[in-house]
């Protein structure tokens, strides 16, 4: 390590004679300044606390890996002691190595505060904070940034006991540093040691995502063919070569959502958490706190929630139906991918998002944008890097080690195709893509051939049969929450009844969203899947009456829209 191993110091530790290096600590002659009052110490090469470093500069090219400041940017460092002389040398030595940014703090709580507010590759970390030589805040701080954070922590100390400097490195520290050491020449290696170290993980990162890309399967990616060997490599380039935001296109039932989960697995943190929301699937009114979470009395009743930026980490934060976004909650995004930083409901301070966003759409995003339905800022900085998941049918040949796949990571009994049967499912147009083809497949395995093997004709009447019954399922939702609201109607305030009705209003519009969105939007096939008429659909885009909208379909029964191949939404 290039603070010297434990047990083996370097012989030229705070040496005398003419080139003695200048003990640093509270007997430094700068090291009298006085701090000020908030903690907080501007100078003109070092961005404070109180002044946010910049956003991280992005280049307009893909790079080879991350594009953050330990490969090839500026680098940004948090220096934690609480003497105003040791900051100084320390400051100087910095800045010399060129491409970094400072920021400063004296203490626990300011250096808290800090990392709260802002990302930072490295802290330099005093041990002793404070008069008191029992003092272990720096520890503390030490044990933090490993748990909580994706910064490397360095320890910087004046002690000498090698119990304090185990218990560091024990607790997560990168490195040790000692104050009467030639520390400018100990800095700038543990500096580079940083880079080195990150340069390396990179190219693990890449072998391990050659090697695991190369084989037919690769986190349910199944098959060898031109289209899902093109879709492998963007993957690979996006998973191992950036953090940036990424947006899946593609029909619905593709696997868009497998494709967000393998850039995740690929990606610096597999181990991380993966966070997935359906943005067609939250009522309007919950969105805000669904996604950015809030504080404890955020409204009445509230208690504490993380929401799923908070609940990301260092993870990804995988956003389905990103077109179905309220524009309100598009502008917050926005702020969330360029400052890396949100403010949960009901808190008074911003803070920071480590993790990465997967969007994805079945909707033509540009379309959206020119009728001012989604925001173009928002489309440009999630479409910087596009990845288009192909139908099925662009990937027919593949179908047989779909079929296989399937059968044995779903746990459902094996399966024999005629060659015939094989065909039959390769020639077939599969608009539900391989969702559909996974059910049809499921259909068949419940009731196999007694024969054992798959014929035409097997799978003929699979795919004739109906899918389950989930319209008659969501008709009978909405006739038990009617019937809860109506029995309650007398017994209950107008406010608590109008509470009621505002939750079908939210239910119902996010069945229709989700309807409409399954089916590109054309409403007659929308009511269909949901089997109301297309009527239904209508009074509910045109005139916002979902709560209406709930009554006429519970009312509707079995009422199905006509045939309308032709309608265009």
């Amino acid at each position: 390590m290039a603070g010297g191993h434990l047990g083996q110091w370097p012989r030229d530790l705070g040496g005398g004679g003419a080139n003695a290096v200048p003990r640093l600590g509270r007997d430094h002659p700068q090291g009298r300044e006085g701090p000020r009052p908030d903690g907080l110490h501007p100078h003109p090469a070092a961005p404070t606390l109180g002044h946010r470093l910049p956003p991280r500069r992005r280049s307009n090219h893909l790079p080879d890996y991350d594009s953050g400041p330990l490969h090839g940017g500026l680098m940004r460092v948090l220096i934690i002691d609480d003497q105003p002389g040791d900051r100084l040398i320390l400051r100087k030595v910095l800045r010399e190595l060129g491409d970094i940014e400072l920021a400063e703090a004296d203490s626990l709580a300011a250096a808290r505060r800090a990392i709260e507010a802002d990302a930072f590759d490295a802290a330099i970390v005093d041990l002793r904070l404070g008069e008191d030589l029992r003092n272990r805040d720096g520890h503390v701080l030490v044990r933090e940034l490993r748990q909580r954070t994706t910064t490397v922590p360095i320890v910087w100390t004046a002690t000498r006991e090698i119990h304090e400097i185990r218990e560091a490195m024990r607790n997560g520290a990168y490195d040790y540093i000692f104050k009467d050491a030639p520390y400018k020449e100990l800095v700038a290696r543990v500096i580079e040691g940083l880079r080195s170290r990150r340069s390396l993980e990179r190219e693990v990162l890449e072998h391990r995502a050659r090697r695991t890309l190369d084989q037919p399967i690769v986190h349910g990616m199944v098959g060898d063919s031109e289209p899902i060997m093109r879709l492998r490599e963007d993957v690979k380039a996006i998973a191992v070569g950036s953090d940036r935001p990424v947006l899946i296109l593609g029909p619905s039932g593709a696997g868009k959502e497998l494709v967000a989960r393998a850039i995740h697995a690929l990606g610096p943190h597999p181990d991380a958490t993966f966070v997935a929301k359906n943005c067609a699937a939250i009522p309007e009114s919950l969105f805000e706190s669904e996604l950015f979470g809030h504080e404890e009395h955020a409204f009445t009743g509230a208690k504490r929630r993380a929401g799923a930026l908070g609940s990301t980490g260092k993870g990804t934060l995988f956003l389905d139906e990103i077109g179905e976004m309220p524009l309100g909650q598009q502008a917050k995004l926005l702020r969330v991918l360029e400052a890396r930083r949100y403010t949960p409901l009901g808190a008074d301070v911003e803070r920071p998002f480590h993790g990465r966003v997967v969007a994805a759409t079945l909707v033509d995003l540009e379309e959206r944008v020119k009728r001012g339905a989604f925001r173009h800022d928002l489309y440009m900085r999630l479409s910087f890097f596009p990845i288009r998941v192909p139908p099925l049918k662009d990937h027919a040949e593949d179908i047989p080690a779909i079929i296989e796949h399937y059968i044995g990571a779903s746990g459902l009994r094996p399966l024999r195709f005629s060659p015939d049967a094989l065909r039959d499912l390769m020639v077939r147009a599969w608009p539900g893509n391989v969702r559909e083809l996974q059910q049809v497949v499921e259909r068949i395995a419940i009731r196999p051939p007694a024969e054992g093997v798959v014929r035409p004709e097997h799978v003929a009447a699979a795919m004739s049969s109906p899918p389950p019954a989930a319209a008659d399922l969501l008709r009978s939702a909405a006739r038990m929450l009617l019937t809860a609201v109506g029995a309650q109607n007398l017994a209950v305030s107008d406010e608590r009844h109008e509470q009621r009705v505002d939750l079908i209003e939210e239910m119902t519009a996010a069945l229709f969203r989700e309807a409409l969105a399954r089916c590109d939007h054309k409403k007659a096939r929308a009511a269909r899947l949901v089997g109301t008429d297309r009527r239904v659909i209508e009074r509910f885009m045109k005139r916002g009456a979902p709560a209406q909208a709930a009554f006429d379909l519970a009312a509707q029964g079995d009422v199905v829209a006509a045939e309308d191949p032709d309608e265009d939404g």
